[in-house]
């Protein structure tokens, strides 16, 4: 019999149940300026994942969670259960919600933030370095959800990771698809 989370059943059949997958430990491009992490529900079904971004760089840093905004289908909000913190600003305002998450909710969430999300939609989460602390040289994504690791068999959800500049290009070295994301925390051999 297969004793493994992502079978549980051990007949080998695809039961989508909630595991963690992590980028592992990742050296921050010194130009990124967010941290998106990127979801995306190609199944039929509503699906809830959590997302976590971590700051690995600073061992006393009490909240080691770095703040998080969130758009669906390109609009801010809020997590499960939360009410977005502010209102977005009108366009003509000059707020571009994507280049700039904190225009439209300045108030980023500091905890691991969970979602569910409509079928066939993607939901993007902007991690922003606290402007009052050293830059992020190390930072770590996990995310929780009904996935598998690999193509085969196919998730309900993918999953990616960019890290862009200022001008919103992805930066070298901080760019993850879904089949690099590995299982948290490691499955025994």
């Amino acid at each position: 019999m297969i004793n493994h989370p992502l079978h549980p059943n051990g007949n080998g059949t695809h039961n989508s149940p909630h595991i963690t997958l992590t980028t592992g430990p990742v050296w921050q491009n010194p130009d990124t300026q967010n941290i998106v992490v990127n979801v995306l529900n190609v199944s039929d079904k509503p699906q809830t994942v959590t997302v976590s971004v971590i700051d690995h760089s600073d061992c006393t840093n009490p909240n080691p969670e770095l703040g998080k905004v969130a758009f669906l289908c390109g609009q801010p909000v809020a997590p499960d259960g939360m009410q977005l913190t502010n209102q977005p600003v009108a366009e003509d305002d000059g707020c571009d919600c994507l280049a700039d998450p904190s225009c439209c909710n300045p108030n980023p969430v500091f905890t691991p933030i969970t979602f569910t999300i409509p079928p066939k939609a993607t939901l993007a989460v902007y991690a922003i370095p606290n402007p009052f602390r050293p830059p992020v040289p190390i930072f770590e994504a996990r995310v929780t959800g009904a996935f598998t690791p690999a193509i085969f068999p196919p998730s309900p959800c993918r999953i990616s990771l960019f890290g862009i500049n200022a001008a919103g290009f992805p930066q070298l070295g901080n760019i993850f698809y879904h089949s690099n994301f590995v299982v948290y925390p490691p499955v025994p051999v």
